[in-house]
């Protein structure tokens, strides 16, 4: 367990990750408690949070935002031994003038007082990055949760056991048929032998499969061998047409597969409908270290949530992508949310805010809006200022 909480001051209350995984809005009268966990002086599981949940804190729809994204991806080099047709950051060959480590290493730290409640490390291929191992256990450092984006093929045993154990993994794949395959190389076999280290070094992990137009009639084979191996339910990820996927606009998913899709999915999702949450991961020993339950986190569906209840996209400073293309943009993204920070309510001004009573309601009584959501890569750098709550 993390021996602090991630967690980031805003009007309406505190939002925080949870020890469970759960995302929620907290009374500013957990701020002494979450520091004193910053200090080391009180341990989380200590914490009744569920006291201090705020179900229905009030807000100005109109003005109200995160001081700081709730979700950042780390670009940690564009380097890839693949060349995947749906790569939405067209991965391959190095970018020029990529991150140092020193600067993915600040990026780390800022992200962490900025209070970031999840941080993906990603590529390119992040494990063909010379640094993968030290960036990971460095990040496994911070109160946020780390996740790690990888196509599994560079992966072997002793980078595994390297690392801090709880690192949470993606391995993309899209199928084993090598006629159908838009990414190529991954096989099941080689993805058993990753979760397998995963598990016996206690590690969350997952498969992303990047759905299309091509693997359509795959995607019931992985969910179903997945299930029959008791490994964790897959990711669905519909392929976009951004990035390299433009070249290839035959892989895209097309309007007239929409019933078929809707069709696969549901029969997909029932497969697990029954079974138990799939990222928790059994308590025991893990190399002769105690292993705590590993839960899955809720930051995607918080900001789904804030989407719905707000009518937009997961922008607005809900997400952050940074790569060595925007990393000079880096500070001042970080001057305009310091000074979003100073232009909102501070919890400690609840009760002026609650007093003054205009504009002010509950964020989760917007109606819900239906609709596609693009994948969480792609949402841009940083949104308008717009007002962002949840709707259960």
């Amino acid at each position: 367990m993390k021996q602090a909480i991630a967690y980031q001051e805003n009007a309406g209350g505190i939002v925080a990750l949870l020890p469970d995984g759960r995302v929620e809005f907290l009374h500013p009268a957990i701020k002494p408690l979450a520091e004193r966990m910053v200090r080391g002086e009180l341990a989380p599981g200590d914490v009744d949070f569920d006291e201090y949940i705020l179900t229905d804190p009030l807000v100005d729809l109109e003005n109200f935002h995160l001081s700081a994204p709730a979700i950042a991806f780390i670009e940690t080099t564009n380097l890839c031994n693949l060349k995947c047709k749906h790569c939405y950051a067209w991965s391959g060959k190095k970018r020029e003038g990529e991150l140092s480590k020193a600067q993915i290493i600040d990026l780390i730290d800022e992200f962490a007082e900025m209070g970031v409640l999840q941080v993906f490390l990603t590529g390119g291929e992040l494990f063909a990055h010379p640094n993968a191992v030290e960036l990971i256990n460095y990040a496994m450092t911070k109160p946020f949760s780390t996740q790690v984006f990888t196509n599994g093929l560079l992966i072997s045993e002793e980078k595994i056991a390297a690392l801090t154990p709880g690192v949470s993994f993606f391995i993309s794949f899209d199928t084993a048929n090598p006629t159908r395959t838009i990414r190529g190389k991954m096989d099941f076999p080689m993805l058993r032998q990753c979760f397998e280290w995963f598990e016996k070094y206690g590690h969350a992990y997952r498969t992303a499969i990047s759905v299309h137009r091509y693997n359509l009639d795959d995607v019931e084979e992985i969910f179903e061998w997945c299930a029959r191996m008791g490994f964790p339910r897959p990711q669905w990820l519909e392929t976009h047409p951004i990035g390299r996927a433009l070249l290839h606009p035959d892989i895209v998913l097309q309007p007239p597969d929409i019933d078929r899709v809707f069709d696969i999915y549901r029969r997909c999702m029932d497969r697990y409908s029954e079974a138990p949450a799939p990222e928790l991961a059994t308590p025991g020993e893990v190399q002769g270290r105690p292993q705590e339950r590993l839960y899955s986190v809720d930051t995607i569906k918080f900001c789904q949530r804030l989407e719905r209840a707000t009518g937009r996209e997961k922008c607005g400073r809900s997400v952050v992508y940074v790569n060595s293309v925007t990393a000079r943009f880096i500070s001042v993204i970080s001057s305009r949310i310091q000074v979003g920070v100073s232009s909102i309510p501070k919890c400690s001004d609840e009760s002026r805010v609650r007093s003054s009573g205009a504009g002010l309601r509950p964020p989760w009584t917007r109606p819900a809006r239906f609709g596609l959501l693009p994948p969480i890569a792609q949402t841009p750098i940083i949104g308008p200022r717009r007002p962002i709550s949840s709707a259960r």
